[in-house]
């Protein structure tokens, strides 16, 4: 079972994602057509360390099966490093 962020299912429904989690996807390449994350519909580029729903892709990258679970997951990876503490500022330094 995929992780939760509060009133997910809500946030989901909206036509806009958050502009950080579209803002990472853009830096990412995610919209370039053939892109390692368009190929491992991963929008975030996100490393493999055991998301629900995916497997370890080509150099060490999560794999998700759609890209909706991409989106899931870099939405959580976005909302737990922030439930933690960690800047925007601080994050931008990885992107």
């Amino acid at each position: 079972m995929l992780a939760t962020i509060p009133n997910y299912e809500v946030a989901k429904s909206c036509v806009l994602r958050p502009a950080v989690v579209e803002y990472i996807a853009l830096k990412e390449g995610f919209h370039v057509a053939g892109s390692i994350p368009a190929r491992l519909h991963n929008p975030g580029a996100l490393v493999f360390c055991g998301q629900p729903g995916a497997r370890r892709g080509v150099h060490g990258f999560a794999m998700f099966t759609d890209d909706e679970h991409g989106w899931r997951a870099l939405d959580i990876d976005v909302w737990k490093k922030r439930s933690r503490g960690i800047s925007l500022r601080k994050g931008w330094a990885y992107l």
